[in-house]
């Protein structure tokens, strides 16, 4: 799906995606419990499926072939990123 949006791109254009992001170390706090209890009813409902973290969310834009990634934003839980295909100068 990723390749197929950054084939569709022209040369400045960019991917802007509204995910859950896995913190990498559990902590108390509220955003924390809401994504990993995403995470849970994502492996519950859907055999092997579940939250990524910012590092993986990376490597799939890398892998699709965007030259940029950043988290722009987030808004309780749900983070916003930004996909590039022509990376920042």
């Amino acid at each position: 799906l990723l390749r197929n949006c950054y084939g569709a791109l022209p040369v400045n254009g960019r991917v802007i995606v509204a995910e859950y992001i896995l913190p990498l170390y559990p902590n108390p706090s509220l955003v924390t419990k809401g994504v990993i209890h995403m995470d849970y009813i994502m492996l519950a409902r859907e055999a092997g499926e579940k939250e990524r973290t910012e590092k993986e969310f990376e490597a799939l834009a890398k892998g699709a072939e965007f030259q940029g990634f950043r988290v722009i934003c987030r808004a309780f839980s749900t983070h916003i990123m930004e996909f590039l295909k022509t990376a920042w100068t």
